[in-house]
Parts: C-alpha cells; sequence; structure tokens
C-alpha cells in the first residue's frame, strides 16, 4: 500500500482516540459508572489502528535470497528518526573529570524540610 494510505489510517486512528476521549469526557461528567462499551471498543480500535499504521509507514520490508524479511527503519525524512544512537555513559564519563560516585552527590537535591522529621518525633518530650 501507499504512503497516503498508512498517512491517512494513522490520522483517522488519532481522531478516532480523539473521539472517544472528548466522549468519555462527556459522559463521566454527566453520569457516574463505567463507561459505554462503545466508547470503550472506539478507544482500543483507535489505538491499535494508530499504532498499527504509524508503524507500518515507517518500516520497509524486504526480503533476503532465503526469503526471509528483514524490516528496516523508512529513509523517509520527517517521519522517524534514521535510527537511534546508543549512548555510552562510560565514554562520556572518561572523557570528563566527573567521577561514578560524584554523579548522585547533588545538594540541590537534598532538602530536610519533609515528614520524616513529625513521623519520627520523640512522642514523650512533645507531651511534656
Amino acid at each position: 500500500m501507499s504512503s497516503f494510505v498508512w498517512r491517512s489510517l494513522t490520522v483517522v486512528g488519532v481522531l478516532a482516540l480523539l473521539h472517544s476521549l472528548l466522549s468519555a469526557a462527556q459522559i463521566q461528567s454527566a453520569q457516574e459508572g463505567s463507561l459505554p462499551f462503545d466508547i470503550i471498543v472506539e478507544c482500543l480500535f483507535g489505538a491499535l489502528l494508530s499504532s498499527f499504521a504509524f508503524v507500518k509507514l515507517n518500516t520497509i520490508v524486504q526480503y533476503d535470497s532465503d526469503g526471509i524479511t528483514v524490516s528496516k527503519s523508512s529513509p523517509q525524512p520527517g517521519l522517524i528518526v534514521d535510527g537511534w544512537k546508543n549512548i555510552d555513559a562510560s565514554k562520556a564519563i572518561a572523557s570528563s573529570k566527573i567521577t561514578v560516585e560524584s554523579i548522585n552527590n547533588r545538594s540541590n537535591f537534598a532538602h530536610f524540610n519533609h515528614r520524616a522529621k513529625f513521623l519520627y518525633n520523640d512522642s514523650a518530650s512533645a507531651s511534656k
């Protein structure tokens, strides 16, 4: 199928998700209880359709000489990034002066005004 069909199916799936979201919000504000079955089905249909169409839009299936299918990322720019880049933290740490022990030692994240001082307060001294 052409990419126009997969793009259209992706848009239809996202629109179905948005419609089910608005319907669910409207029904939840009007009544208590669970959602109707048709809204749940529409939500699942939209999620499955949009995710399947997006994956099919961004993959190319090729056949080897053995007949085995190989999926590769689509070379179309703007749809998806051309592959993932691995981030190797050990090289980044080795190239800088940062040690592994100092990564979690950030004083900006330490705070001492929390509920533990009330939980573990000595009740005998508080009653006097």
